[in-house]
């Protein structure tokens, strides 16, 4: 049949195996339609049976549909089951709606608009409806139905829509119960599943690039190094400030020293407040102070290695003047 009527195919007559149907604007070309039709069916030896021939029509059955000039639509006959099918009954049979009914009582927010509904409350009832015991947030057509605040059944429509579909992230999981239910904490709850599933967090492939080795930052290359004196004695007794700045990043530290501290103390100050947590620098500035001068200062630069004839230019040690300068300001109002 498709290789009789293939140059007509679909321009005014659509084949399906023994099946013609004909189509045509106005009565005039369906006449000529008609004539075409019928004489290419003897040529190839086919006979038609009148009874089985329908003329003529502005509506007509074809393959399960019925087709008229505005559209189609499905035969009645065919959709008649789903047509007629029975609405069902409410029955506490199963253990879901049990929960949720009982539910209903022990949720105060949930039991309050139940009982408006019952109530006949017109404000609640354009919100909600109650449907044989069940709660719905909605009119026919886009219900949701509320989920009371138990644990256990939000729990299972949150598997139900998340994890039997496949452990979906969470906007398709909120997608999935937005369509079917509704609670007022709904999102939360669902954002707090998705990221506390431990299916996912075990078997879900990465999709980022596995993390580099760690790169330490590089150590202060030069640092610059006074003494603040704050004017008081705190009760340990100290009163100075031992100020650590590094010339590039201008960080400091502050370390508190008693009013008389030796060489070996500051060098142990500075390891303790610097070397340890950033490791050695490469110089160190200084002005002429006789802790930062003395012999055992100079050993101690060459053993780590740090330029020690910068200690000798203090005009290089403004940096730390400058650090001082805001910090006594704040200490000063602190102590008055």
């Amino acid at each position: 049949m498709n290789r009789i009527f293939h140059d007509d195919r679909d321009k005014f007559v659509i084949v399906y195996l023994d099946d013609i149907l004909i189509f045509s604007r106005t009565v005039e070309k369906h006449v000529a339609h008609l004539d075409k039709v019928l004489s290419l069916l003897p040529q190839h030896k086919f006979k038609i049976k009148a009874e089985k021939c329908e003329f003529g029509r502005t509506r007509i059955l074809y393959l399960g549909h019925e087709i008229f000039a505005e559209g189609l639509k499905p035969d009645d006959v065919k959709v008649a089951s789903i047509r007629d099918w029975r609405k069902p009954e409410f029955v506490l049979a199963d253990d879901v709606t049990r929960s949720l009914v009982e539910a209903y009582c022990e949720d105060q927010s949930m039991s309050e608009i139940i009982r408006r509904l019952e109530a006949k409350d017109k404000v609640t009832s354009l919100e909600f409806e109650l449907v044989n015991g069940l709660l719905f947030l909605g009119k026919a057509g886009n219900k949701h139905l509320c989920v009371p605040n138990k644990e256990s059944l939000r729990s299972l429509f949150l598997g139900e829509s998340r994890d039997a579909p496949g452990h979906f992230g969470f906007k398709k999981t909120a997608a999935n119960l937005l369509q079917r239910f509704w609670w007022p904490t709904m999102m939360r709850d669902a954002k707090l599943y998705v990221e506390t599933c431990q299916v996912c967090q075990r078997d879900k492939p990465r999709t980022q690039a596995p993390l580099g080795l760690l790169k330490p930052l590089p150590i202060p290359k030069s640092l610059s190094m006074d003494f603040m004196d704050t004017l008081v004695t705190s009760k340990s007794g100290m009163r100075y400030i031992y100020v650590i700045v590094g010339r590039f990043s201008k960080y400091a530290r502050l370390v508190a020293m008693p009013e008389t501290a030796k060489t070996e103390y500051v060098i142990k100050l500075f390891k303790e407040n610097w070397v340890r947590d950033f490791g050695l620098p490469k110089s160190t500035i200084s002005d002429r102070d006789v802790l930062f001068t003395s012999e055992l200062e100079v050993r101690s630069c060459r053993t780590r290695k740090a330029a020690a004839d910068d200690i000798w230019k203090p005009s290089r040690g403004k940096w730390t003047g400058r650090e001082n300068e805001p910090r006594c300001s704040t200490l000063v109002k602190a102590l008055h």
